[in-house]
């Protein structure tokens, strides 16, 4: 296999592991916002796990998706700013 091959393999998994993410994003705020009660730092509480995972091998071969949802509330630039904080 070439490099071009290579990185486009590594580019899907890539993919991959942030559409099964995306499937719990919602899920884990949910949890966490209902820990916290607080929006900015379940965002950020939700950005630290989902990226925890998404270095987590095992977690994407046994991987069984809930329900897709989508999180206004999830990874994006409030979450990412509360990380800064």
């Amino acid at each position: 296999m070439n490099m071009n091959g290579n990185a486009m393999t590594i580019e899907n998994r890539a993919v991959n592991k942030i559409a099964i993410l995306r499937d719990y994003e919602q899920y884990c705020y949910q949890v966490v916002y209902y820990l916290i009660q607080d929006e900015a730092a379940a965002a950020a509480a939700t950005c630290n796990a989902l990226l925890s995972i998404y270095v987590n091998e095992a977690f994407f071969l046994v991987n069984a998706s809930p329900t897709a949802g989508n999180n206004e509330a999830g990874c994006n630039e409030r979450g990412a700013a509360s990380l800064q904080e």
